[in-house]
């Protein structure tokens, strides 16, 4: 997955459903099509901008805010809550500050991270949610911690969803709502206030498209 210069390494069945805002602020949801096999219900992150030091006393704070609005709603079901906090070291993100991983139990359950970046001055916060009663935490460890906010190249800026896999500069933003299907792709790009574009497109079903015609003539 690729996506507002976020890339996590997802198993093949997660797809993105749902988004919102932009680079500096937004979320994303991927959904997992195999659900009643592996009993994940898929991955949710958010992210946004904090300028300046942040400790771990401000991310503590922010995770359990987080954590309280979870308990609110639950608590309005009358279902139980149950939530846990752990500091964890991350040898390989030296720009990750205050890391943290959380667990939270209603009627459904979760398993998260939270940190700082001072590259990208975000806050990201994940989750990988699933059933109850499902033992996914090692299938969460794994997809979490593979989860970058920046590239190293800071030139280029990863697009992946579906099958669509490809890199646009990184001064290029949306520029109007993307077509997302997994039978078609649209990702319009411009490049800050400019009149320079860039559109990738890809269709899934290249085999009815170009059913008796070449690609050039189906091109033009």
């Amino acid at each position: 997955m690729g996506w507002q210069g976020l890339t996590m390494q997802a198993p093949p069945a997660w797809n993105l459903v749902s988004y919102g805002g932009d680079a500096k602020a937004g979320s994303l949801r991927l959904d997992n099509s195999e659900f009643q096999t592996h009993g994940v219900l898929g991955v949710d992150i958010r992210w946004i901008p904090v300028k300046g030091k942040v400790t771990d006393a401000d991310l503590e704070k922010r995770l359990m805010l987080y954590l309280a609005s979870i308990e609110k709603s639950a608590k309005r079901q009358k279902i139980a809550t149950v939530t846990q906090i752990k500091t964890i070291p991350d040898t390989h993100h030296p720009e990750r500050t205050g890391l943290r991983s959380f667990t939270w139990k209603a009627d459904r359950k979760a398993v998260g991270r939270i940190w700082h970046c001072s590259e990208c001055m975000r806050v990201v916060i994940a989750q990988v949610v699933g059933g109850v009663r499902d033992d996914f935490g090692n299938l969460a460890s794994d997809a979490l911690q593979t989860l970058e906010c920046h590239a190293e190249d800071t030139d280029w800026r990863v697009w992946s969803l579906y099958d669509l896999h490809t890199q646009a500069p990184s001064d290029y933003a949306l520029k109007t709502k993307p077509q997302l299907m997994n039978i078609y792709v649209q990702l319009p790009f411009v490049r800050g206030n400019s009149m320079d574009s860039l559109t990738v497109e890809q269709w899934g079903v290249a085999n009815v498209q170009l059913r008796g015609a070449y690609l050039d003539q189906w091109f033009q």
